[in-house]
């Protein structure tokens, strides 16, 4: 009786550790959206084509994909149109259904890394490294997919280690459910279906009837719902749906001495953005794997790979005259964006100033030292992964890094956005953490607390600065193209801009490459007799102009509408 007692106030203990460390996380999340004013009835980068299926599903009671999407949507929409319904349809409503996930998402990388390694201390840390990222935290206040998709495959895989780790089924069914909600959010969940059905089959030691099974209900039943979904919903001979997978397999299906060269440079690109975005975990993990070597030898050779690696990869972006961000789309020169004006697209980037370009260059020195870092821990990965006799942690290997190379792979062949390796953020904390042993009890010590808090602290002040001014600027984008339109200034006859030209004037026979070919802007503009834009463009007159009130140094402190001459 007196051990039961002992137990359960041990577990009582726990439990509020886990109760405060969200709640912190939870309050953190909280004044981080307060400060940066997520309010404002505009759509940001892509969401304009999102938030026209939950306009059409509150007017029509009916789900329609929008044309210019890739993504499934489905619970994305139906999560957004449950915000929608106290006050009706809005941009600001579908903000916080995101940011409302976006904290689960947090919530659920806490758990995970936990699941993982049982020190709650160092699972807080990853989960705030996430908090704070400027991709995540940026894109939480839109109502893009990324955030909502990565915060129920997050859930998803929490729960598939836990089944793993307590050989529960009811946890594996929990995933399964979880997992079939973020396939019918984006389609690229069926790498996390693949990764665990690998995971399965070395765990049950590779049995005919495991393997039946892993290709039934983890490979037969994604391809399934899928092929389903698409039966019923994608539009024929309409948009964007399918084009993504159809590249893939083109790609794929002729691999040559160029392609694989670009597999390598988009590789070291997602390191070299995830070293960036998972610098202090990987400090803190260097630290600990250095102090577990007890050979001076071996410690030798592991810092001397570290400064070898670095050094190359540094050099390499030197010579092609590369720094931070490599890769474009959210995180851009001068914050976040994408900067969605004629003028900002048809500018030569040079023409336009950039002041935080010496912030840029520390910012590359740390991604890389944290890409050679990365590339160490994925060294270690692959060891153990073929060294552990261990079925149950190699089955949890095989999982996280099935997943991830699978998940990656598509986008190593064709191109990928800044924002698709978010998932990998997790991913590659988890795996880090599996090249580690015995921190179950590990503590940091009182400088590496420092560095960890101020390190996070300064990526936090960033991510808020840079998310209050791509808000700020936009709204009051949205504030000159109301006025116009108060005019009685139709839509057609204005360039507000990719997102306004999106709302009001989406054409999917649009000849979008045609433009391109012409050096014109790609999205759907004709007229053009008034612009919006940051600065003046020949044949135009300034009409108007609206301040800007920015955090960060910023190429203009002003919007201007222009009407032409």
């Amino acid at each position: 009786m007196k051990l039961n007692v002992t137990f359960s106030s041990s577990t009582l203990q726990w439990n509020k550790v886990d109760f405060l460390n969200i709640a912190f996380i939870t309050f953190v999340w909280i004044i981080m959206t307060i400060v940066v004013n997520p309010l404002g009835d505009f759509p940001l980068n892509d969401d304009w084509a999102y938030a026209e299926s939950v306009k059409h599903l509150l007017e029509t009671g009916k789900f329609q994909l929008p044309g210019w999407a890739v993504a499934n949507l489905l619970p994305q929409v139906l999560w957004g149109a449950l915000f929608c319904l106290p006050l009706g349809f809005s941009f600001t409503a579908l903000r916080f259904s995101t940011l409302t996930l976006g904290l689960i998402g947090v919530i659920a990388t806490y758990k995970l890394l936990q699941e993982i390694i049982v020190n709650r201390q160092i699972a807080l840390i990853g989960a705030f490294i996430l908090a704070v990222n400027p991709l995540y935290f940026g894109l939480a206040n839109t109502f893009m997919t990324d955030v909502p998709h990565y915060a129920v495959t997050i859930l998803s895989l929490y729960f598939f280690c836990r089944g793993i780790n307590q050989n529960s089924q009811r946890a594996i069914i929990i995933a399964i459910f979880l997992a079939i909600i973020s396939l019918l959010i984006r389609q690229v969940t069926a790498a996390l279906f693949f990764g665990y059905a690998i995971a399965y089959v070395v765990k049950n030691k590779a049995q005919i009837s495991s393997i039946i099974t892993a290709g039934i209900l983890f490979i037969g039943l994604p391809i399934g719902i899928q092929t389903i979904f698409a039966r019923l919903f994608w539009p024929k001979n309409f948009g964007n749906y399918g084009a993504k997978e159809q590249e893939f397999v083109s790609q794929f299906s002729y691999i040559n001495i160029e392609k694989i060269v670009d597999f390598l440079y988009f590789a070291l690109s997602a390191f070299i953005y995830l070293g960036c975005f998972i610098f202090p975990f990987l400090m803190i993990a260097y630290i600990i794997k250095i102090k577990t070597i007890k050979s001076l030898t071996q410690k030798s050779i592991l810092t001397g790979s570290l400064l070898f690696l670095s050094l190359t990869i540094g050099l390499r972006l030197f010579s092609v005259k590369e720094r931070m961000p490599v890769v474009g789309n959210v995180l851009i020169d001068w914050g976040l964006g994408p900067l969605t004006l004629r003028d900002t697209l048809l500018s030569q980037s040079e023409s336009i100033p950039n002041y935080l370009a010496n912030f840029w260059i520390i910012i590359t020195i740390v991604a890389t030292i944290g890409a050679a870092l990365l590339l160490i821990f994925t060294f270690f990965s692959t060891i153990q992964l073929f060294s552990d006799r261990h079925l149950k942690k190699k089955s949890l290997i095989l999982l996280n890094n099935s997943t991830a190379f699978i998940y990656f792979l598509p986008l190593g062949l064709s191109f990928f956005f800044d924002r698709y390796l978010l998932l990998l953020l997790p991913l590659s904390m988890v795996m880090v953490l599996q090249c580690l042993n015995n921190i179950k009890r590990f503590q940091l010590n009182l400088k590496t607390k420092f560095f960890t808090v101020l390190t996070i602290s300064s990526i936090g002040l960033f991510t808020v600065a840079a998310t209050h001014d791509y808000l700020s600027w936009n709204r009051v984008r949205w504030q000159a193209l109301e006025n116009l339109m108060q005019q009685q200034i139709t839509p057609d006859r204005i360039d507000g801009g990719f997102e306004f030209n999106g709302w009001y004037l989406y054409d999917p026979n649009y000849q979008i490459y045609q433009k391109i070919k012409n050096n014109d802007v790609w999205w759907w503009s004709e007229k053009n007799d008034y612009i919006i834009a940051f600065s003046p463009i020949e044949g135009y007159t300034a009409i108007e102009q609206y301040p800007l009130q920015n955090w960060l140094p910023f190429p203009s402190d002003r919007i201007l509408v222009l009407h032409k001459k």
